[in-house]
């Protein structure tokens, strides 16, 4: 997310993140790992919709949580492919 600040775009381009994802989390808290990295997706999501920043998934591979990407999309307003 900080990198978004760091580029100097044209003024009319949309802002777009595309996340190829594996569905194996890469961000492990205390606590159950896979309630606590979906909370922690969703509210980066989150952040970067209030920077006006679409979020599209990818996915790579079968071993999904298929619900937590469309959450991610739905938050931030882009397409699951």
């Amino acid at each position: 997310m900080e990198l978004m600040h760091a580029f100097h775009a044209r003024s009319n381009a949309g802002r777009v993140i595309v996340l190829l994802l594996d569905g194996v989390p890469n961000r492990y808290t205390a606590g159950n790992p896979a309630v606590r990295h979906a909370h922690y997706a969703r509210a980066q999501v989150q952040a970067a919709r209030a920077r006006d920043i679409t979020i599209y998934t990818m996915r790579l591979g079968d071993d999904l949580d298929i619900a937590l990407m469309q959450d991610i999309v739905d938050i931030g307003n882009g397409l699951f492919i």
